[in-house]
């Protein structure tokens, strides 16, 4: 699977940006990276056991701003379920570019 270099470029930055709010902020002893391609997607889940986030912080639009800005210019779905105490699970799926017929 290849994706386009600016599309690589803001996978990579969503990555790096989950990764630093799990350090800075979950207070997490265990994260999981899932990865898989399925159904025409690049699918991205990064689970962690930390503190959650309070449902009135996650409604705020400056809480994970730069991944939301990140999912849409992947033209990509993200969903974020977060319990406080039961920490947080962001999932990303990117449509992959239709792959040309190999003659």
């Amino acid at each position: 699977m290849e994706l386009p270099d600016e599309a690589t470029r803001h996978l990579f930055l969503f990555f790096r940006e989950a990764l630093h709010n799990v350090i800075r902020h979950s207070k997490a002893a265990k994260v999981e990276v899932q990865v898989e391609e399925a159904g025409g997607r690049f699918r991205l889940v990064i689970a962690d056991d930390g503190v959650g986030i309070e449902p009135k912080r996650l409604d705020r639009p400056a809480t994970l701003h730069a991944l939301r800005q990140r999912a849409e210019a992947l033209g990509a779905e993200f969903t974020v379920d977060s319990q406080p105490g039961a920490g947080t699970r962001l999932m990303l799926a990117v449509p992959l570019p239709k792959r040309k017929p190999v003659r």
